[in-house]
């Protein structure tokens, strides 16, 4: 198989994932949780590592090989990182030959403490992310992966009244919305969702932002798939002339005719606006384990059966956390997924006698859309990121645009 046929099969992976989710406002990096499958898969064999590499919809060694390439050729744009920390105790044949077949660009170590967990969080996101969203410094084997974006556009939205966005819940949360007369804008049919509106924003790092909204009785899943199938250039997805389509309003647009002067006669031009609210989604902590098209189950099962023998078994935890903004100068993104085992006796005890046990958990949050994020570039040449998908969102949440910053106050854009 190709590069082409593993973007493919982590855009699949991506519309799973966000139905597993669920409909609420949130973003998510379907790619950090593959490519974490894509390394526990290694440690697989018989019925688990054919239940992972359905999951993956490409052979684990093809996976494999498609993680080596990323990393062997970093994007600019693109801040990512693998660790692989485990307790030295562990260290049997079948780890070592695991241990062994994953890339170089694995960080690897002991065990570290939680303030140098975080720190690694910090660093590979640049900021974004604070602290590891699960962390037991008692943990004998923890493997995360960590992505982050953060580009600017090549001009900023303008701002709207908020009733611009016509008969829509939204213009009575927000005043402002964001606008554009770009040339991002179309309206196209898809295998996935039919007809959707479409608006693409380039930005100055490499990566690209589609957003997608289709019909109101569309599936999120059909949605996000739709959207990877018009971001990923697939050629399935046809884009509509105007004149094609017709007068009036359509699910999400309003289409107008009038007579204009031309050059020539019978000529016909097309224009367009974007209307859209900018908005930020914090998804804190997505529990992995928790439904199957997450894929992590058998990930877990294939870790498990590296460690030694322990009477009562070992605790895993399969986490991921994601914070993302789309606002009036860029769009921003960072997620970290991890997977860590502890073993279940040893922590009981050690907790008996040396500490307390604290767990926190923060409860979020509401016509929505999907928004995904691919790396482009960078140069001319064959990239091994390009086309790849980096971030994905369903919004339901709008919020209020950042204020004008001065340097712009006497732009028109």
């Amino acid at each position: 198989m190709s590069d082409r046929d593993s973007k493919g099969a982590i855009a699949e992976y991506a519309a799973r994932f966000h139905a597993a989710l669920g409909p609420v406002h949130g973003a998510a990096s379907p790619l950090g949780a593959w490519i974490l499958l894509a390394l526990a898969a290694q440690a697989s064999d018989g019925p688990t590592r054919a239940e992972l590499e359905c999951v993956l919809g490409v052979s684990a060694p093809e996976a494999l090989a498609f993680v080596r390439g990323l990393f062997a050729s970093p994007h600019p744009a693109v801040a990512a990182a693998i660790a692989l920390w485990n307790d030295p105790s562990i260290y049997n044949e079948a780890f070592g030959r695991w241990h062994e077949a994953l890339p170089q660009s694995v960080q690897r170590g002991p065990i570290p403490s939680r303030k140098a967990a975080d720190a690694w969080v910090r660093n590979a996101t640049h900021g974004a992310i604070a602290q590891m969203p699960v962390w037991d410094d008692l943990s004998v084997l923890v493997l995360a992966s960590a992505l982050a974006v953060d580009g600017a556009w090549y001009g900023p939205f303008s701002c709207v009244p908020s009733a611009e966005l016509g008969d829509s819940p939204w213009a009575r949360e927000v005043e402002q919305v964001l606008s554009t007369h770009d040339s991002g804008h179309s309206i196209r049919w898809t295998p996935s969702a039919g007809e959707v509106a479409v608006h693409v924003r380039p930005t100055r790092s490499d990566f690209i932002v589609t957003s997608v909204i289709a019909a109101p009785d569309v599936p999120l899943e059909r949605v996000i798939a739709a959207a990877h199938e018009v971001a990923s250039g697939s050629d399935r997805v046809e884009r509509r002339s105007l004149f094609s389509l017709p007068l009036g309003d359509g699910h999400s647009w309003t289409i107008t005719e009038e007579e204009v002067e031309a050059d020539s006669a019978g000529s016909r031009t097309q224009s367009g606006r974007i209307v859209l609210p900018a908005w930020k989604a914090e998804t804190p902590q997505v529990d992995l384990l928790e439904h199957e098209g997450f894929g992590f189950r058998p990930a877990v099962r294939a870790l498990e059966s590296l460690l030694p023998f322990s009477p009562d078994g070992y605790a895993t935890r399969a986490i991921q956390a994601t914070t993302a903004a789309y606002d009036r100068y860029g769009f921003r993104a960072a997620s970290v997924t991890i997977i860590a085992s502890f073993d279940t006796m040893a922590a009981f005890w050690e907790r008996e006698r040396h500490r307390g046990l604290h767990r926190h958990v923060e409860v979020r949050f509401g016509r929505p859309y999907a928004v995904v994020a691919y790396a482009d570039g960078p140069g001319e040449r064959p990239h091994p990121w390009r086309g790849v998908p980096l971030f994905s969102a369903w919004v339901t949440q709008p919020m209020e645009p950042e204020p004008m910053k001065p340097e712009f106050e006497e732009s028109e854009f």
